[in-house]
């Protein structure tokens, strides 16, 4: 039970009830941020009491890290704090203002946060711009991957969606005031309209090659706004595919870096500006000596890492990354030749131990004024965001929208990874091919919202039939791959392995699961297929297992199973007969 914190409920009421904002208070423990009191308004909002309970119970946990980190922020500088996020509903995107103010209280900490709405459009009405809304309503992306999207997202980044010959879908509200072009404009066009002809033919071409290919590009191009200035883009572009993996959209996300180009330039042509630009730029400037010890560092190094300025003087750069990067900046610099300029990311650790990443330019310089001494000047900015942006496109770009399961990308490449694992240790592995008996007529009966419950439904019973080891992944529709691995070699214990898998599966669709008032208790149908016997590759693999399921549907009868030898006999006593 929780104990009374400073205030009584009676009080917090008092002073909130009416409020038309969302109010929380919140105490802070080992297991994160639970509700203390909350107002009305937060209470109808939520169709439930969230007192006692704890913020991931109630939050998208998307979006908990990002609500954390502000609420981190605001204990940590005894301070105020606001934030914007988006929340997706249907089809329309709310976007909200939370202040918080931490507050101590013997040895507790409590946090009180207001959240109130700001905005609210609905996409594909004349709320807001039309035709951005009515290009964004038109594109095929689910609105779960949409919603991951926005609680990654901020207003600070320009996003911009193309189809897959570039022509330009839908862009936001920042790409527009970064180029000058309004969406209207904008849309039914391709990028070409603003390429400033900085970048060559080879580069745009190897771009186009690696997202084409369904890999993430990243890198910094030059564009030109409508009214003809250039302007610099550190951009991430994203393949979006569908659920059989088929790209369908390109996702561009970017943040404006001319000010850093004009600022690095200056850097490199005066002395005078920089020592100007060092001690106002929001980059981290060091400059060490050849062994690697601090000789300058910009001023804030100071209040980032909570060291003082004499405290990081006469350090060992390195003695500030973690070891996993100081062991790369080590491999690099053994790499490459004296005066090579080394681009890599870099995660430095503060005083207390917390960790951000930066993306570091080290260049070798000789000392202007002692013969045969040299320096290494260090410029890093912050990319912590980006990082962990990224890690959320990379979930994106190998996991089903719908289920949250590997997708077919994901699974190639891991049993590529399996294959490897089980040659060198003597182990085998299996490929289960799995498809669901009778969900059209699940669909059909109970509609897609319901069909789509049950596929993630599932996909849950399956992951909770297998071991950590095992790989489950959907692929499309109603079909799954489970991957057994580190099976015996002897083809009767893997037999054996693999049926107690199978009635485990089995045991546990039978037992069913609820949708509303709908219970379900399907079954499936199973192709078995092993590696080595069947295939030495992930496709062979993957035919030889949709082989044996067509005859476990089309011979044995639903809620079978069949092995991919006896695919033969079947042939065979076919002829027979």
């Amino acid at each position: 039970m929780m104990q009374e914190a400073f205030i009584t409920r009676e009080q917090f009421y008092a002073m909130y009830q009416l409020d038309q904002s969302l109010v929380f208070l919140m105490k802070k423990d080992v297991n994160g941020y639970q509700y203390v009191y909350t107002n009305q308004a937060a209470k109808d909002f939520f169709s439930d009491n969230l007192e006692g309970k704890y913020l991931t119970e109630i939050v998208n946990r998307v979006s908990v890290p990002l609500i954390e980190k502000n609420y981190e922020e605001a204990i940590a500088n005894h301070n105020q704090v606001a934030y914007h996020d988006f929340y997706l509903e249907n089809d329309r995107i709310q976007t909200n203002k939370t202040v918080c103010t931490p507050i101590k209280y013997n040895k507790d900490t409590y946090l009180l946060a207001s959240t109130s709405k700001i905005e609210e459009l609905k996409i594909g009405t004349s709320e807001g711009n039309a035709s951005n809304t009515a290009a964004f309503n038109s594109l095929k992306i689910s609105p779960s991957m949409m919603k991951h999207l926005f609680d990654t997202f901020n207003v600070a980044v320009n996003i911009c969606i193309t189809d897959t010959q570039g022509v330009i879908e839908y862009v936001n509200a920042s790409f527009e005031q970064t180029t000058e072009y309004s969406a209207s404009e904008l849309i039914g066009n391709t990028n070409a309209m603003l390429n400033s002809r900085k970048q060559s033919r080879a580069f745009y071409k190897e771009l186009w090659s690696q997202i084409s290919s369904g890999f993430i590009w990243r890198g910094e191009m030059c564009n030109r706004t409508k009214y003809g200035r250039n302007y610099w883009l550190d951009t991430t572009i994203v393949p979006i595919t569908d659920e059989q993996g088929e790209i369908k959209h390109y996702l561009g996300i970017s943040f404006d870096v001319s000010n850093k180009k004009m600022q690095m330039t200056k850097l490199k042509n005066t002395e005078k500006l920089f020592q100007l630009i060092t001690e106002h730029t929001k980059d981290f400037i060091v400059i060490t000596s050849d062994e690697g010890i601090i000789q300058y560092v910009s001023p804030n190094h100071e209040a980032k890492l909570g060291y003082g300025k004499d405290e990081l003087i006469g350090k060992f750069y390195m003695d500030l990354l973690s070891k996993g990067s100081a062991e790369k900046m080590q491999k690099e610099l053994a790499q490459h030749g004296e005066f090579d300029s080394i681009k890599l990311e870099l995660e430095i650790c503060s005083k207390d131990r917390r960790t951000f990443w930066t993306e570091a330019q080290l260049t070798k310089v000789r000392d202007s004024k002692r013969k045969g001494i040299y320096q290494t000047v260090l410029v890093a900015r912050e990319v912590t965001e980006r990082k962990e942006m990224e890690e959320q496109l990379r979930y994106l770009a190998y996991h089903d929208a719908l289920t949250k399961l590997p997708n077919r990308r994901y699974l190639i490449e891991k049993v590529t990874e399996y294959i490897r694992i089980a040659d060198s240790s003597g182990s085998s592995l299996a490929l289960l091919f799995i498809d669901g008996d009778n969900f059209k007529e699940i669909n059909d009966t109970y509609g897609h919202e319901i069909g789509d419950e049950f596929i993630k439904s599932f996909g849950e019973a399956l992951s909770s039939s297998v071991r950590n080891s095992d790989l489950v992944a959907r692929i499309g529709g109603d079909e799954f791959i489970i991957v057994l691995t580190d099976l015996s070699i002897d083809e009767m214990k893997r037999k054996e392995q693999i049926g107690q898998t199978i009635r485990r599966i089995q045991d546990i669709l039978h037992t069913g699961w609820m949708i509303g008032p709908h219970t379900f208790s399907p079954t499936s149908s199973i192709g078995v297929a092993c590696y080595p016997e069947h295939g030495s590759t992930v496709a062979m693999l993957l035919d030889q297992a949709d082989q044996a399921l067509y005859y476990a549907k089309r011979v044995a009868g639903k809620d079978s199973y069949h092995y991919v030898k006896s695919i033969q006999e079947t042939r065979d006593s076919t002829l027979v007969r």
